[in-house]
């Protein structure tokens, strides 16, 4: 079944305008853990080693404990920052937060579960020269939206993700080059920049908060059914 989608980069224009609606639900959900982990980085800065190991300083210290929060807190935000993103590019009007974590924290086990096999998966391409890491990054970057969508297990959002972007593919590539465009703008902006590059590189990754999950939508305007 052929279909036109949109443009990838028409795309991205509506997941930045998408924040002006839904703000809020990206500040908590996104930004401030990603705040947190640039305080972090910031007040860790340059390891000094002695032989061969990192002195730390206990300054260094706090900024590695605050990094390990926000990547908890990031951990437990993925089933909510999933739903949310869903439920905005399926066109819903702007939800209580507390919605967002009653509906979406059940999916985090899950999630988590996944990013480990989609891991792996790529790690093992990686080593035996089997699949490049790009290829399996398509089949399975919008395995996430199938789970939540239709409530799947890790197992079949993996397997359903790879049959179904199979005739999408063009698209799929489409959104990564989007994507990795303004992951290599934001890189620019940390090394020319330093700490403001680094503040001013997690609010350009917000306009990308939409951007994979308008893609799913655009694929699958309707809940799929389980493969």
């Amino acid at each position: 079944m052929k279909k036109t989608l949109t443009p990838s980069w028409e795309l991205f224009n509506k997941s930045a305008a998408l924040l002006r609606d839904h703000y809020l639900g990206v500040i908590y959900l996104v930004l401030l853990p990603s705040l947190v982990s640039v305080l972090g980085q910031l007040l860790l800065g340059e390891l000094n080693f002695k032989n061969g190991l990192p002195t730390l300083t206990q300054t260094q210290i706090i900024g590695l404990a605050i990094m390990f929060v926000s990547a908890i807190w990031q951990l437990i935000n993925a089933g909510p920052l999933a739903y949310f993103s869903l439920r905005v590019a399926s066109g819903t009007k702007p939800e209580a937060l507390s919605t967002y974590y009653r509906e979406g924290l059940r999916f985090t086990p899950r999630l988590f579960a996944y990013y480990i096999a989609f891991g792996l998966q790529i790690l093992v391409g990686l080593l035996l020269f089997i699949v490049p890491a790009f290829y399996v990054l398509r089949r399975n970057i919008l395995g996430p939206y199938y789970l939540v969508d239709a409530d799947l297990g890790v197992r079949q959002a993996l397997n359903t993700s790879a049959k179904r972007s199979k005739a999408v593919s063009g698209a799929i590539w489409g959104v990564m080059g989007v994507s990795f465009s303004i992951v290599l703008v934001v890189g620019f902006l940390q090394i020319t920049l330093s700490s403001v590059g680094l503040l001013l590189g997690q609010l350009l990754l917000c306009t990308t908060v939409f951007l994979l999950a308008l893609r799913y939508r655009d694929i699958e305007p309707t809940t799929p059914k389980k493969i």
